[in-house]
């Protein structure tokens, strides 16, 4: 319980996200679906980050700093917050998905998105979302594995490190 908290305090950007997250969806979703992204998004992050640091699947091998995680909650070897992000960054993947495919209805400065439910479930939506949040892991994954340099820490780091910013293209997962 201990580490929760100091992984919840000590990680404020995880903190805002995930209560960011929760307010938007709760609203835009109700909170059916909001507990269901919620519960799924962080095992399914959980899954694919124990299965790349244990077997290389499905992000490449890197491993965990656990001396700079020593206060953190680490769930199956993975931090917390770093499973967590996923859900947030999938949402909002998801979300701009949304608002670029389908269609808006303004009156003056009044913009709101109108998705069908046949758009909001399609293919087509699952395509671009998934695109949206390569584009973001591309962007926070080298971020997140600068961590020494700001407070995030040096947390993980990668067997051999590649060609995007040492981050191998393989491996880009949240990273924290």
């Amino acid at each position: 319980m201990l580490e929760l908290l100091y992984s919840l305090a000590f990680r404020p950007y995880v903190t805002l996200f995930l209560l960011a997250f929760l307010i938007l969806s709760w609203v835009e979703q109700g909170m059916l679906r909001t507990f269901i992204w919620l519960v799924t998004g962080y095992l399914v992050a959980l899954a694919a980050e124990w299965g790349s640091i244990n077997h290389g699947i499905p992000f490449g091998y890197y491993a965990y700093h656990y001396e700079a995680l020593e206060n953190d909650l680490v769930v199956f070897g993975v931090p917390f917050f770093d499973s967590l992000s996923f859900v947030f960054l999938s949402y909002v993947s998801f979300s701009f998905a949304q608002f670029f495919l389908s269609p808006h209805w303004h009156r003056g400065f009044n913009v709101q998105r109108v998705t069908p439910r046949d758009l909001r479930n399609s293919g087509t939506m699952l395509f671009v979302g998934a695109f949206f949040m390569m584009v973001l892991d591309l962007i926070t994954d080298p971020v997140a594995h600068l961590g020494k340099h700001w407070f995030l820490g040096d947390i993980y780091h990668y067997p051999e490190p590649g060609w995007h910013f040492d981050v191998m293209l393989a491996g880009s997962s949240s990273g924290g």
